[in-house]
């Protein structure tokens, strides 16, 4: 925006302008040179969500019958019926994420680092829309069980060439972290499959003290019960009741 403009107002100004001049005053001067630009108007702030049901941190997680899952920087809860896929980076060994299965749905979980003095959810939420949107996809905001989330169809590969898939990703900032679930199938619509929005809901995020750099993944790591020996094949149940673990590399 110039802060100054061109004055034609006073009897000279046809004389300077035959001599090829120009006169320029301050805008301060001058009536109306300045132009505000229109202000925007802030986006609305994300409705509040309590944590006092969880996911909570491991310094608030309360005393539980329930057994959890323990995969370093995340506690999974286990329920009776679910199967629990582990995605195992094949160079590093690392647990990716977690996800929960039923035979018509799942949730996938994973937990991030987060800013010390704010959530990361939000932006996140932004920059999966977009990412769906540019791949051909869908996504709405709407508010859930776990306050601003994001319905979408994403484009997948399918035995069939490219389709598009029902995805609901929720998130929840924790104090420096933030753990996302994606649900789909059957848990797609909001309380479709309330075991698996309890199991999200059940978690215990292990932030740890190393530094890590926003929306970095939180290092998991497979539990004890399933590191492989020289002597025998681990076994595929944790618990002494609850969920079968697949391990998916």
């Amino acid at each position: 925006m110039p802060l100054f403009r061109r004055r034609r107002d006073d009897e000279g100004d046809e004389s300077h302008e035959a001599a090829g001049e120009t006169t320029t005053e301050p805008a301060e001067e001058t009536a109306g040179a300045y132009v505000d630009a229109p202000e925007v108007p802030p986006e609305p702030a994300d409705p509040a969500y309590s944590r006092e049901n969880g996911p909570w941190d491991v310094s608030e997680a309360p005393d539980t019958e329930i057994p959890r899952l323990d995969l370093g920087g995340l506690q999974v809860p286990g329920r009776p019926g679910l199967e629990l896929r582990l995605e195992v980076d094949e160079e590093s060994g690392s647990v990716v994420s977690v996800a929960a299965v039923l035979p018509d749905a799942a949730v996938q979980i994973q937990a991030f680092a987060a800013p010390r003095s704010s959530g990361v959810w939000r932006e996140v939420r932004q920059e999966l829309a977009e990412g769906i949107l540019a791949g051909g996809g869908s996504a709405e905001e709407v508010d859930g069980a776990f306050g601003r989330e994001l319905t979408s169809l994403v484009p997948v590969d399918t035995p069939d060439g490219r389709g598009l898939q029902e995805a609901r990703f929720v998130g929840v900032d924790g104090p420096r972290w933030f753990l996302r679930g994606v649900f789909t199938g059957a848990a797609f619509p909001p309380g479709g499959r309330p075991e698996l929005e309890d199991l999200f809901r059940g978690c215990v995020v292990v932030r740890g003290s190393a530094p890590l750099p926003p929306k970095e993944p939180i290092p998991l790591t497979l539990p004890d019960a399933l590191e492989p020996t020289a002597d025998e094949r681990p076994p595929l149940e944790p618990f002494d009741r609850g969920p079968e673990i697949t391990e998916v590399r």
